[in-house]
């Protein structure tokens, strides 16, 4: 009965407001009355009074593929959906945000504030919309319409500033920045974060000061840094933001392959670093232009001085007396770059997406009226006197597709490239390398076979850096359910005197089979099989390629590989946090 009346009463509410609307007015694109008339406030908290499965003050997000089995009211909001509602929506007062994924099988009813996403999302009732927010007063869980909808102007401009004061925020933060490594130990920011929701956009300010633990916090030039960015975002969604950023950080050489917290926690306990740095310091502005949730692109313009940065000794809970592997030397100077970068992300979710997109593309210019290059071997690069003109160009890319093939099977695939596309020889701070758990984990982290095609001649190098100019790396994997978990239910046999144990095991698992392909190169006329000229990919029989399998528990994954290519090469265990990608 609850549920025929609930049915009848969003019924009568689409009627009265249709009474208010020209006909033009569609469900797509839903045109916003001027104002509220009593009974159409009355219908609107009555429809809010009625049982709901969800009922929130302030934001709420549902996200995709999260189902709400019956109605969600809110007050005040604001209110994103990117999965599924079997029933009406009722806003009072707040925002609402429809994703592409949106799924709402009533109707959405929202009063004192915007929609968006109307054209994107799948509505299976009517839609209504008024802009003027309703005035109500709360009694428990209810709320009563006033009987006087009249809002003078004061009374308007008052409400909207208390609406966008709770969108906005403003404090004090201390937290760690990045990961635990051999240069910085552990990084500690700290500073103000402000916030603030305009009627046109939005306005951000984060301000950080860096003390790194490495030297007991010893208070010197190298231990302390800064990381300043300021923002300011036109359009609901940010449609355009503008940013500028002033900083002196440390720098991973390659950030693709592993996370931070990955890197980190190897360094604590186990005393491997799985990077190299460098430090940046200087300033930037960029510029992004976003269209819908799923494309963005940010073109931006830094001046900034790069060195090279020696290993230290921070604290290791195991292995402490063992040598930290060197941290690479880098091309050192100042310089200016210009680049842009493109994302396009359709992903069902960030951490453990089902199906979807994530494509990441940058395109660098770089150049230095002074640079200090260093050494290298003759083939990788010609010796220069210092200091010398330096400009290059740099593209690199990140394409990952999640497919759900069944109920239970993930089918993922995932392609990495980049390196040189003109001008100079590249910085040695942005070359590649492969080998390890986050490329081809069948080959040990800076341990590659004799022909050397993952690090392109930086085994002659202290540290072992990678030199190679281009590279590129393919990843598939297929991933099934885990559908075991243990009790002791079953029944007791009485002849056989004994209990039939079931197995069973209630944690959300997987297991993984992969395989992988890749492998690095220098550009320049053709040299055996490590350089070879810009326009050629090297043959597929050159590729380092390996295969494995493990079980993903979601937050951790235990993970076995073994190279195909090189047969004589041991398998290697690895653990990851989250997935391999």
């Amino acid at each position: 009965m609850r549920s025929l009346a609930l049915v009848a009463f969003a019924a009568v509410l689409a009627v009265r407001a249709h009474a208010q609307v020209p006909d033009t007015a569609q469900r797509e694109r839903p045109r916003a009355p001027t104002g509220l008339d009593v009974e159409v406030a009355q219908d609107i908290a009555a429809l809010y009074n009625q049982p709901a499965a969800m009922r929130v003050s302030g934001r709420l997000v549902i996200a995709a593929g999260q189902t709400v089995n019956g109605n969600v009211a809110v007050l005040r909001g604001p209110v994103d959906i990117a999965g599924r509602v079997n029933g009406h929506v009722i806003l009072v007062n707040g925002d609402l945000t429809l994703t592409a994924t949106a799924r709402v099988d009533g109707g959405v009813f929202v009063v004192g504030g915007y929609i968006e996403g109307i054209d994107r999302a799948s509505i299976g009732g009517t839609v209504r919309h008024y802009r003027e927010p309703l005035r109500f007063r709360e009694e428990d869980e209810r709320i009563i319409a006033e009987t006087d909808q009249t809002i003078d102007e004061d009374e308007s401009w008052v409400s909207r500033w208390r609406r966008r004061r709770r969108e906005s925020a403003s404090k004090l933060t201390l937290t760690t920045g990045g990961s635990y490594n051999r240069v910085e130990g552990l990084a500690v920011q700290g500073g103000p974060s402000i916030q603030r929701t305009t009627p046109w956009g939005e306005v951000r300010v984060v301000a950080f000061g860096i003390l790194r633990s490495v030297d007991h916090w010893e208070w010197t030039s190298r231990n302390v840094g800064h990381d300043v960015t300021t923002q300011v975002a036109f359009g609901r969604r940010g449609t355009v933001a503008i940013g500028a950023r002033a900083f002196d950080i440390v720098s991973p050489v390659e950030a693709w392959q592993l996370r931070e917290a990955e890197v980190g926690l190897a360094s604590f306990f186990l005393h491997r670093d799985y990077r190299d740095y460098w430090a940046r310091h200087g300033g930037s502005a960029y510029v992004t232009l976003r269209a819908g949730d799923a494309f963005s692109i940010t073109p931006s313009y830094s001046e900034e001085r790069w060195s090279s940065l020696p290993e230290r000794d921070p604290f290791t809970l195991f292995r402490g007396g063992q040598q930290w592997r060197p941290n690479p030397v880098a091309d050192e100077g100042r310089f200016r770059v210009l680049g842009a970068r493109a994302t396009y992300d359709t992903r069902t979710e960030v951490e453990d997406p089902s199906s979807g997109w994530h494509i990441v593309a940058d395109v660098e210019h770089g150049r230095s009226a002074a640079a200090r290059l260093a050494t290298t071997p003759a083939e990788v690069r010609a010796p220069a006197t210092d200091p010398t003109r330096v400009e290059y160009s740099r593209f690199f890319f990140d394409a990952r597709r999640y497919n759900r093939v069944s109920p239970d099977g993930q089918l993922n695939v995932r392609l990495v490239g980049g390196g040189w596309l003109g001008g100079d020889e590249l910085p040695l701070q942005r070359r590649f390398a492969l080998g390890g758990a986050g490329a081809l984990p069948g080959y040990d982290f800076r341990r590659p076979p004799p022909k050397d095609v993952l690090l392109c001649g930086g085994l002659a190098l202290p540290g072992r850096p990678g030199l190679c100019e281009r590279m590129v790396v393919g990843q598939i994997e297929y991933r099934g359910a885990l559908a075991f978990r243990f009790s002791s239910e079953g029944g007791f046999d009485e002849e056989e005197d004994k209990r039939d144990w079931r197995v069973h095991f209630d944690r959300k698992g997987e297991w993984v089979v992969f395989f992988d392909a890749g492998r690095g190169w220098l550009v320049g006329p053709r040299s055996g099989d490590l350089q070879y000229p810009s326009g050629v990919l090297p043959p597929p029989s050159t590729f380092r390629t390996d295969v494995g399998a493990g079980i993903d528990f979601e937050l951790i994954g235990f993970f076995i590989a073994k190279s195909v290519s090189d047969p004589k090469i041991p398998a290697n265990f690895f653990v990851r946090l989250r997935h391999r990608f």
